[in-house]
């Protein structure tokens, strides 16, 4: 399997619902139990309305390129965004990213996610609520999610990505892929598996 041959997927929730049903597996929607939370006003710094309620869990620094950034402390050496939770489908805003961290309501749903060489993953705040920042790939049986950075811009209704690169090598450590039996279960830090090895 090579990286390329995965599909870029845009109707992830069909395919996931269709891939579910063939196999048989229970798959119901989940009550619509989140909503878009606070609201920033226009020209607010997100930085002032999340400093306090994240210095307890992590670390804000501030960053050569993204200015104030945030990291969490007491996570596992390889550990990685987006794998200590599950995907729950809502019938408002389709998967949403269910965080079993303390902090996970706003790291998840507010700001992006980069890989600093010193510090490794460093959140950088943001004020559009989202039910997750995330690319999507699926094909072969699996399903992969990485997540989206900064650079990766909304326009006409998709990422941008050009300026991310999120198909070039050295964003491909930054996936997170699983069989697609395991994509609603628990405990997806114990099922994950790395990218598939590509050729030069």
């Amino acid at each position: 399997m090579r990286f390329a041959s995965l599909r870029r997927s845009a109707s992830l929730a069909t395919a996931i619902l269709l891939a579910f049903s063939l196999l048989g597996a229970p798959m119901a929607a989940a009550q619509d139990q989140y909503r878009e939370g606070d609201t920033f006003e226009e020209g607010s710094d997100p930085v002032d309305y999340f400093y306090d309620k994240l210095a307890p869990y992590g670390k804000w620094i501030e960053h050569r390129r993204y200015g104030l950034v945030w990291y969490p402390r007491d996570v596992d050496e390889d550990w990685r965004p987006y794998t200590v939770g599950r995907w729950v489908l809502t019938n408002e805003h389709g998967w949403l990213w269910e965080s079993d961290e303390p902090w996970g309501w706003a790291v998840y749903h507010y700001g992006r996610w980069a890989i600093d060489d010193d510090i490794g993953w460093i959140w950088i705040p943001g004020d559009e609520w989202a039910p997750a920042w995330v690319d999507w790939r699926e094909g072969d049986g699996v399903v992969g999610w990485a997540p989206l950075p900064p650079e990766a811009r909304w326009r006409d209704g998709f990422f941008d990505d050009r300026a991310a690169d999120l198909d070039g090598r050295t964003y491909r450590s930054h996936w997170i892929f699983v069989p697609e039996a395991f994509f609603v279960s628990y405990g997806i830090t114990a099922t994950y598996f790395p990218p598939p090895v590509t050729s030069p």
